[in-house]
């Protein structure tokens, strides 16, 4: 995996990372359309689409069809996406954390 990213990028974070990543391998299997991949993965353009650009974080499914889609061998991704999937799912937990927090600071809240 380490040859499919640029180490300009090391720094930055898992979710970005995984993104930028695809990106790359998008352009090494001459970008092929996301209508082709929806054809040949079963998967919709927008989730795949979603995942290249990262919008969204892929499901285990979605990044290991992308990745072999690409032509990409899926074990050498798979740590990278899981550090993906454990970054988005830290920002969810902080997220949930804050609302609970201001859910408590409301008038009446735990009555």
């Amino acid at each position: 995996m380490r040859d499919a990213i640029d180490t300009d990028i090391a720094d930055i974070d898992p979710i970005r990372q995984f993104a930028l990543g695809l990106q790359e391998l998008r352009a090494r299997a001459n970008y092929p359309s996301f209508r082709d991949l929806e054809k040949r993965t079963g998967f919709s353009r927008t989730a795949l689409n979603d995942a290249v650009r990262g919008r969204k974080v892929p499901t285990y499914d979605t990044a290991r069809a992308l990745i072999e889609g690409y032509g990409a061998q899926w074990r050498d991704w798979c740590p990278c996406w899981r550090a993906a999937v454990d970054q988005a799912g830290r920002r969810r937990a902080g997220r949930l954390a804050a609302n609970r927090s201001r859910i408590s600071d409301e008038p009446g809240a735990g009555s």
